[in-house]
C-alpha cells in the first residue's frame, strides 16, 4: 500500500537516494532539509511516516522528533544516522521518542523492511496539534 512519507536529511545525497528507493516502491515522497523545515511540512502535509537525520543544523534529529511525536504521537519516525554506538540508539528511543533508529549507510531492504514494519503495525495518523505553536 503507497505511503506518503517524509524525509528530512540535509545530505541531498541521502535525499536523492532513499526518495528514488521509496518512490520507485509506489510511495508519495516530501523532503526536507533541515529541521524547521521538516516541522513545517509534516504539519500541513501530515505524513503517513517520517525518515529523519540525527545530525542536522540549527536543531537535531532528535528535537525534532520530539516536537513531532509531541503533536502526533502514533506517527511512525524512523532515525537514520551515523551514529550507532547503543547509547545514540537509546536516544534516539527513549529521548526522543523514535520508533526505530537505522544506521547509514541504510540498504535497501532495510528501508523498505521498515515501511512495511511501520505499515501493519497500529499506528494511525490523526488529526493532530500544530506542530510549531
Amino acid at each position: 500500500m503507497p505511503a506518503k512519507i517524509l524525509i528530512v536529511d540535509d545530505d541531498p545525497d541521502f535525499l536523492f537516494v532513499l526518495n528514488r528507493i521509496l518512490t520507485k516502491d509506489g510511495h508519495e515522497v516530501i523532503q526536507a532539509e533541515d529541521g524547521a523545515e521538516g516541522l513545517k511540512i509534516a504539519e500541513s502535509e501530515k505524513p503517513d511516516m517520517v525518515f529523519l537525520d540525527v545530525m542536522m543544523p540549527d536543531m537535531n534529529g532528535w528535537e525534532v522528533c520530539k516536537r513531532l511525536k509531541a503533536a502526533s504521537p502514533n506517527l511512525p519516525v524512523s532515525m537514520c544516522s551515523v551514529l550507532s554506538e547503543p547509547e545514540d540508539i537509546e536516544k534516539s528511543i527513549r529521548f526522543s521518542g523514535a520508533d526505530d533508529h537505522l544506521t547509514k549507510p541504510l540498504s535497501f531492504n532495510k528501508v523498505l523492511d521498515a515501511v512495511s514494519h511501520f505499515q501493519s503495525g497500529p499506528h494511525i495518523q490523526e488529526e493532530t496539534i500544530p506542530i510549531l505553536r
